[in-house]
């Protein structure tokens, strides 16, 4: 049976052997995006049959609730797809299944796919695609795009952004751009992907689904083993650094340790099939390599060449050798929490930064926070509202801060507002007076607006296109005040007297606004108006 993980969401990162619906019939280039590549897989219908069986029992003995697939047909339909989860629906009886629809990705005869259930989770946003138009140092013509897609837990509302790999193989040459084995174990291509490991660590933490949450899971083959220099650059965080804020954890190690395998070769056991997060770590229950492959002789496998008539009656249409590579089998109990914001603060004051109400989950029960404050990356303030302190912090300027939950279970996630510090405007000064004072002057001429800031804050202090000037209803029940004073146009037309502290800006009417109400609306360039 396959192991058990814990959580409320499983994922699941399964290599399918080469799942071409196209069958390969050894004589046509009849495959790829353009269908002109070799095809893999099953050879002849009965063993796509066998292949599509093991699958699907897989699959439905597993139970994920995302499927992270690797080595299916890359055609220029989802036809694959829509064949796997129509079997995997038959088989349950119900629409259980979805796929996520890419069309072709990438040039490759293979690619990367997904799977889910829409009843468990939802399609939030579009998927992605890193390859070498993303970031030259992906070079896609040896690596398979990575695909990238954002789900939300239904129940929980939890978010969390799955990338599905397939690096480079050891066997498959790079001598054409330098890379060869230097035979210190890391096989062919390790700079390619190397290199490809730091372009998706860099690709992630730009957020490219767009989806606002720090929670990413990579898995997939990665075809390098846990110490080597890949899985060294992923774990070490966009910052190329270990031990800093933005590293990534190794799943299988974390939860298996140093005996995990996925794959054996000429005797040999590792993995190359991984699972790889940074802030999720914190809510994944479990992380395990089910050995229903790699222990297996390709004897009971689908592929019926030269295999004698007694040898493919050892086939069953059950779990075991549907692949080479063992599946990885991901538990998470996703902590979901909108932190609220954003907040403003003034110069050199303090603001309450508060997280929301939000319906307790009866599953995880009530959640408690944390607050980075100082942007140090320890979470040493404890509570829903905390006391932010803006003191010698100069205005304008834009601040993210951290916050993170922990539920009842001990599982965590993190998220942040922003807090703006802005100017201390202390309100119109001397002839003009403030909301909802109905200010009366002579049109035509030049108003001096004063006011005060705290201090002076340069003369670059207004955002561009400011003043406006708008046309609006005369509210005649507001309480009045005359201008009396007028001044001449000064250039420039905003200046500081430092000994009054105040700002004048000198205003020209138009006397065409002669028995109107012009609103006259200046906004600084802390966003305030």
């Amino acid at each position: 049976a396959a192991p058990e993980v814990g959580g409320t969401l499983k994922v699941v990162s399964m290599n399918t052997l080469n799942y071409f619906t196209t069958l390969d019939d050894g004589v046509n280039d009849i495959c790829g995006p353009l269908a002109d590549q070799e095809c893999r897989g099953a050879d002849t219908q009965a063993e796509f049959q066998r292949q599509h069986a093991k699958l699907v029992a897989a699959i439905l003995e597993m139970d994920p609730d995302v499927i992270g697939l690797i080595e299916v047909e890359n055609n220029a339909t989802d036809e694959p797809m829509e064949i796997l989860v129509d079997g995997l629906n038959d088989a349950l009886g119900e629409e259980v299944y979805a796929y996520v629809p890419t069309g072709a990705i990438g040039s490759d005869a293979i690619r990367a796919a997904l799977i889910y259930k829409p009843a468990v989770v939802s399609l939030l946003g579009d998927y992605a695609i890193l390859d070498s138009t993303v970031d030259a140092r992906f070079l896609d013509d040896y690596n398979r795009p990575v695909l990238a897609q954002t789900f939300q837990e239904n129940q929980s509302g939890g978010i969390f952004t799955v990338a599905v790999n397939h690096l480079k193989s050891k066997g498959s040459s790079c001598d054409a751009i330098g890379d060869p084995d230097l035979g210190d174990g890391a096989g062919n291509c390790d700079n390619t992907r190397e290199a490809a490991a730091k372009a998706e660590v860099d690709w992630l933490a730009t957020d490219p689904t767009g989806s606002g949450d720090p929670d990413f899971l990579i898995i997939g083959d990665l075809n390098s083993y846990d110490k080597e220099d890949p899985i060294d650059a992923i774990k070490a965080g966009p910052d190329d650094i270990l031990g800093t804020a933005d590293d990534y954890f190794d799943l299988v190690f974390e939860f298996q340790g140093e005996d995990a395998y996925s794959y054996v070769f000429d005797g040999q056991m590792g993995y190359l099939d991984f699972a790889i997060s940074g802030d999720m770590v914190s809510q994944v229950t479990g992380t395990s390599v089910w050995h229903v492959n790699a222990d297996e002789p390709d004897l009971i496998d689908y592929d019926m060449s030269y295999k004698k008539d007694a040898q493919d009656l050892l086939y069953a249409p059950d779990p075991y050798r549907y692949s080479d590579h063992d599946p990885v089998i991901i538990g998470l109990d996703l902590v979901y929490f909108e932190a609220g914001g954003p907040f403003s603060v003034v110069e050199n004051g303090t603001v309450a930064l508060t997280v929301p109400p939000r319906k307790m989950d009866l599953n995880e029960g009530a959640l408690t926070y944390a607050w980075d404050l100082d942007g140090d990356g320890i979470y040493e303030t404890p509570g829903r509202t905390v006391t932010f302190d803006a003191t010698g912090l100069a205005a304008p300027q834009s601040l993210v801060v951290k916050v993170q939950a922990t539920n009842s279970l001990g599982y965590s996630t993190f998220s942040a507002v922003i807090v703006n510090v802005i100017y201390d405007f202390r309100g119109f000064l001397g002839q003009v007076d403030n909301q909802p004072i109905l200010n009366i002057a002579i049109a035509g001429n030049v108003i001096p607006v004063k006011f005060s800031l705290n201090g002076d804050k340069g003369l670059d202090i207004f955002a561009a296109g400011t003043p406006t000037v708008e046309k609006v209803y005369c509210p005649i029940t507001y309480d009045k005040n005359v201008v009396e004073k007028y001044v001449t146009l000064t250039d420039p037309l905003l200046s500081y007297n430092a000994t009054k502290d105040k700002y004048k800006f000198t205003w020209q009417t138009d006397a065409a606004w002669a028995g109107t109400c012009q609103l006259v609306t200046i906004e600084l360039n802390d966003g305030t108006t």
